[in-house]
């Protein structure tokens, strides 16, 4: 009989030690799903970000066509310095969401 105590203590040893691993996968998975929770709500900002640049970048080269075809070349420099940045923000942004 000792021979099936044996067994039986390593058996309940066992299933203490998965039971202990089955509660760190729990709290690890419960980690990572609000990981995740939080990344997609800042996949969504950026995403609007990119849109709010993307906007304000066409709204730029339509008043720079508008400035050309009025004769008002004064401020292409300006413009182009600005279209140039938001080029750039996006960028960034295409950047960090290409690395999620």
């Amino acid at each position: 009989m000792s021979i099936s105590n044996e067994r039986i203590e390593r058996l309940n040893w066992k299933v203490e030690k998965l039971a202990q691993k089955l509660k760190l996968l729990k709290k690890e998975n419960s980690e990572l799903l609000k990981d995740i929770v939080q990344l997609k709500s800042d996949i969504e900002t950026y995403k609007k970000q990119k849109e709010n640049l993307e906007e304000q970048l066409n709204n730029s080269r339509k008043a720079l066509k508008n400035n050309k075809k009025e004769g008002r070349g004064n401020n292409n420099e300006a413009l182009k310095e600005e279209i140039d940045q938001y080029i750039a923000d996006i960028d960034k942004c295409l950047e960090w969401l290409q690395s999620i």
